[in-house]
């Protein structure tokens, strides 16, 4: 299969004598403008600093897209990116299909409501296994290491001509890992398994083909991975901490290195007397926002607020389940208060993020996930209020700082903190970044894994 190598744009700089090779399998890689590519962009740069030279098996920019070429002047000037097409199969496509045309079929006599509440709740391994599903499972799993056929001879070519000492594989899509694991295999090189997402976990299951299937599909192929691995490393504690339990005897090869804060320019807003609460993001994965309307409307009430003191700023998405964001806010009784403002340019929405004095974090269904946002958010000088479930990676991380950290469901506890602090901001105290400090910095967070790399 032809090698296609994409070359950053500025001039590469001569190879120290005793420079370390790495050879990084990572599907996801600048150009390619999606957030699963900025992790190790930004890793790039920071083992750059301790003299480790990159090669980097990616998918094809051409097959990817949408595509962003100034992310090339961010990695290190002599990495060497060698791209594999991929593209869905006409057959899987053709399946696929077949199975959405016959879906339906299954579905009669459930009730409505039961549609909508798919969108926001997690899917569940069914009590009994379902032939369609099991089906798609199967046809998705053999689509995802197509990649993996496709790209495992340039990994080898690759390994060949410049030997490396560690291969590390970032994933999802988690194709790369296999790639990684067989390269590694046959070299007698240390490989490194870097999960931005647990793989073989329900609430990362797509709900199309939740099945026992696909979690016996997904258990196979990360079992395989993780017990050739020489070190795993998770994005955060709550996935480390399920790691371990699932893998009992390999516990001391998990390590957690969170995503970070990078640095960034902040515009500087001048506020006036109003309390704003914002929210950037679209509305999945079960944020539900019903209950921060019903705490805001209480607040209001008691108060006696108009919405020139105390407004609550939608960025983004304007639906949950079907409904409207303005249809949620009247039923909560919040709809002098809410308001949604479509998406905005990036510097856009950082001025508003800028004129917050509250930012807010709604709960997940994801719990061994953190949203990225959270590292953009204490950046600002806002409060930070954090609905999230008790030991789930984003109340883990929030735990014992300067955030505002309640439970989901608990209107009351929502409520007061959001009373609270405008009582503060009303008698003039305004709030500081939770990153000023730099205890969230994503550069922190590169040296563990720098001194794990290190040791290996």
């Amino acid at each position: 299969m032809e090698m296609s190598e994409v070359r950053p744009r500025h001039a590469a700089r001569a190879l120290m004598s005793d420079a370390r090779r790495l050879l990084l399998v990572s599907y996801y890689y600048p150009p390619v403008n999606v957030v699963g590519s900025l992790r190790w962009q930004k890793l790039s740069a920071a083992l750059a600093q301790r003299n480790w030279v990159f090669d980097v098996v990616m998918v094809d920019p051409k097959s990817a897209g949408p595509l962003d070429p100034l992310r090339l002047s961010e990695i290190p000037a002599d990495t060497r990116l060698h791209g594999v097409p991929d593209g869905t199969s006409p057959l899987f496509e053709l399946q696929r299909s077949a199975w959405r045309l016959v879906r339906p079929l299954f579905r009669r006599g459930r009730p409505a409501s039961e549609h909508a509440e798919e969108s926001s709740k997690p899917p569940e391994v069914p009590a009994r296994e379902s032939i369609s599903r099991a089906y798609l499972s199967q046809l998705m799993f053999r689509e995802m290491l197509q990649w993996a056929e496709r790209a495992t001879p340039v990994a080898r070519r690759v390994a060949a001509q410049h030997p490396p000492e560690l291969i590390v594989s970032s994933g999802p899509p988690h194709s790369a890992h296999e790639v990684a694991r067989r390269i590694a295999k046959e070299r007698s090189v240390p490989f490194v398994m870097d999960m931005r997402d647990p793989w073989c976990a329900v609430e990362n299951m797509p709900k199309e083909s939740a099945s026992r299937t696909w979690m016996r599909l997904a258990d196979t192929h990360e079992r395989r991975c993780v017990e050739d691995a020489r070190l795993v490393v998770v994005t955060t504690e709550a996935a480390r901490v399920a790691m371990c339990e699932r893998y009992p005897n390999l516990t001391d090869r998990f390590i957690t290195v969170m995503n970070g804060a990078d640095p960034e320019n902040i515009p500087t807003i001048e506020r006036n007397g109003r309390f704003v609460i914002a929210y950037a993001g679209n509305l999945y994965f079960g944020r539900d926002p019903r209950n921060l309307f019903r705490a805001v409307a209480r607040v209001a009430q008691e108060l006696r607020l108009t919405p020139d003191a105390l407004t609550v700023q939608f960025l983004g998405g304007d639906s949950f389940e079907g409904r409207s964001i303005a249809e949620l806010a009247t039923e909560a009784g919040a709809e002098k208060y809410v308001v949604h403002v479509p998406s905005q340019p990036r510097m856009e929405a950082l001025k508003l993020l800028a004129g917050a004095a509250m930012l807010v974090n709604l709960p997940q269904y994801a719990h061994l996930a953190i949203p990225a946002k959270v590292f953009e958010y204490v950046q600002f000088d806002a409060w930070l209020l954090v609905l999230a479930e008790r030991d789930s990676a984003t109340e883990l991380l929030f735990r014992d700082s300067g955030a505002d950290v309640v439970r989901p469901d608990d209107v009351d506890a929502i409520a007061s903190v959001i009373r609270n602090r405008f009582e503060q901001f009303r008698q003039g105290d305004r709030p500081i970044a939770l990153n000023q400090d730099g205890s969230f910095s994503r550069d922190r967070q590169a040296k563990l894994l720098m001194d794990a790399l290190d040791r290996l």
